[in-house]
């Protein structure tokens, strides 16, 4: 079994060795990223453009023609039917 200060020894040398590890590994990215720029002439910088969607079409309404509403929320079907059970 190990000792305290053992364990602690280790601890702190793997933490030394995670920490290279990470340095180089981050170099390695910056020159990937630097070596990508420069042989697709700098299309990977910027945000992602969002696909083309067409706009959202307008309501339009079955009942009366208007647009912005359809023909269930209708006014004018509303005012009918109200007249209708009165």
């Amino acid at each position: 079994m190990t000792t305290l200060d053992e364990r602690i020894t280790r601890h702190r040398e793997l933490t030394q060795k995670r920490d290279e590890i990470d340095r180089e590994l981050q170099l390695l990215t910056d020159e990937l990223q630097s070596d990508l720029k420069a042989v697709l002439g700098g299309l990977t910088t910027g945000k992602p453009q969002k696909p083309m969607t067409k706009p959202k079409s307008i309501r339009k309404c079955g009942t009366c023609g208007a647009e912005g509403h359809n023909a269930k929320t209708c006014p004018s079907a509303r005012k009918a039917s109200s007249e209708v059970i009165t």
